[in-house]
């Protein structure tokens, strides 16, 4: 038996396949393909322009200006300088990318500076060379001479162990008119010892002590002379003598050192003595009163040579 309802089945999916595919594509006169009316896209036509003229320049459109980007925010950093300023500021400088800031603070004045210590010199031995000149004073007392008075001058040798202490040997030589009205010359040797007071200064103050010999010649010739005891002068022949003596001085002085090798000096001493040989008295008084022992007030001025 043929199976002729087989192709009528076929044809009507076959059918319904055109269709759908005439809907996109129908070809003119198909009979399957209904007209239908699509609407046509609307299209933006550009406006009709004026024509140029000629010798105009078309101006080129502007560009597009590109936006800005934000800027983000940043923690802004902090640069801290600390620049010497002059004499007694300190120059702080907050410095960023924005802005410069300056700030003046006042700086600690610093400490004095301690001057320096003087170096002093170690202290050494010294040497030194005394020449002087010197006048004898004598009290005025009942039978002394109206022109008593004697001079003369002196060296001495100085040994300066200590700034505080030196040993002085010398002699001096004296001439003049003794308490009798005799002529006299005399020569006496010290050793003293001096103590400096004020070593460290160019004005040294000093006190100066010591024991001393003499040795006198005592013109006696032929004259007048005033005997105390009668209260006269009588005429009489004496010959020439000698005597010696043994005592001891002291007192004070001023050295002033004009250089480092060489000063000035005055002095004052109080000179006691007494006659040992064995020679009648030497001294009488008014009163029948005799002595061997005798004072006297000595002053010195000079120059020393140290070394």
């Amino acid at each position: 038996m043929r199976r002729w309802w087989v192709l009528p089945s076929l044809l009507v999916p076959l059918s319904i396949a055109n269709v759908a595919h005439a809907d996109d594509d129908c070809p003119p006169g198909s009979w399957f393909c209904e007209e239908v009316d699509v609407p046509k896209p609307e299209i933006d036509e550009p406006e009709d322009e004026p024509a140029a003229e000629p010798g105009d320049v078309a101006e080129p459109a502007p560009a597009e200006t590109p936006k800005k980007k934000k800027k983000k925010n940043k923690k802004k950093k902090t640069k801290r300088v600390e620049v010497e300023g002059d004499g007694d500021t300190v120059v702080v400088v907050d410095d960023d990318t924005d802005k410069v800031v300056v700030i003046e603070k006042t700086k600690p004045a610093p400490p004095p500076t301690p001057k320096p210590a003087k170096k002093r010199r170690k202290w050494s031995e010294r040497f030194g060379l005394n020449l002087r000149l010197e006048g004898a004073a004598f009290p005025s007392a009942e039978g002394v001479h109206d022109d008593v008075g004697m001079g003369g001058v002196g060296a001495s040798f100085r040994w300066r162990p200590s700034p505080y202490f030196a040993f002085d040997l010398g002699t001096d030589v004296l001439g003049g008119t003794d308490y009798n009205g005799n002529d006299r010359v005399e020569v006496a040797g010290a050793l003293s010892g001096i103590v400096y007071f004020n070593p460290q200064h160019r004005v040294q103050v000093y006190g100066i002590g010591g024991v001393n010999l003499s040795h006198a010649w005592i013109d006696s010739s032929d004259d007048y002379y005033y005997d105390p005891y009668y209260d006269d002068y009588f005429y009489e022949s004496r010959s020439d003598t000698e005597h010696d003596y043994i005592g001891g001085h002291g007192g004070l002085g001023v050295e002033f050192r004009i250089a480092r090798h060489f000063a000035l000096h005055l002095d004052a001493l109080a000179l006691i003595r007494h006659k040992v040989d064995d020679s009648p008295p030497e001294f009488t008084d008014g009163a029948g009163n005799s002595t061997d022992t005798s004072g006297a007030g000595l002053f010195r001025a000079g120059v020393i040579f140290w070394w």
